[in-house]
């Protein structure tokens, strides 16, 4: 999807905030391509992305920013 995102979609490093079930209080950031999604969209994928990688559930996350 390189080209076709960067031509019509978002590529870029999107930063943050979390907290998962356990009450840990997490930040990181994460490179993305994408077409179409909007806020709620990309805090569900980047829920799921935490999930896998780390096995916690996420309770809530904000997208803090995007560069």
């Amino acid at each position: 999807m390189g080209w076709l995102a960067r031509t019509f979609g978002t590529v870029g490093k999107v930063r943050f905030e979390g907290i998962t079930l356990d009450g840990q209080d997490f930040t990181g950031k994460v490179e993305i391509e994408c077409l179409g999604y909007d806020k709620s969209e990309l805090e569900l994928e980047i829920k799921n992305k935490v999930f896998v990688e780390t096995g916690k559930r996420v309770k809530t996350l904000n997208i803090v920013g995007f560069a």
